[in-house]
């Protein structure tokens, strides 16, 4: 499957991202953080401005999302457990709980 075009929007902020299918929202929100200078365990990511919330877990594919479509984040006061998707990458065991930024 092609990669998607992603809008994350929040406010007056919008960052884009081409993004595979296989992709988990975890990685996107990490991704998400480091564009965007946020924190990314307190990052919430939701479709359809607020009506689902998209678990860390699931992909993409897991979601009737099209090219070009719109994610809403919100900043949550409370941390989500973060994964550090960096050593996951390398072959490394996800060590939870692991910074963000």
């Amino acid at each position: 499957m092609a990669p998607l075009h992603l809008r994350f929007k929040r406010k007056d902020t919008t960052a884009f991202m081409l993004v595979d299918s296989s992709d988990s929202f975890r990685k996107l929100r990490l991704r998400l953080a480091e564009m965007t200078g946020l924190t990314a365990a307190t990052l919430r990511l939701y479709l359809n401005t607020k009506d689902t919330f998209l678990e860390d877990e699931s992909i993409v594919a897991d979601h009737a999302i099209s090219d070009d479509a719109v994610i809403s984040f919100t900043v949550g006061e409370e941390p989500l457990s973060v994964v550090d998707f960096t050593s996951a990458q390398k072959g490394g065991a996800p060590v939870a709980g692991a910074g963000g930024h």
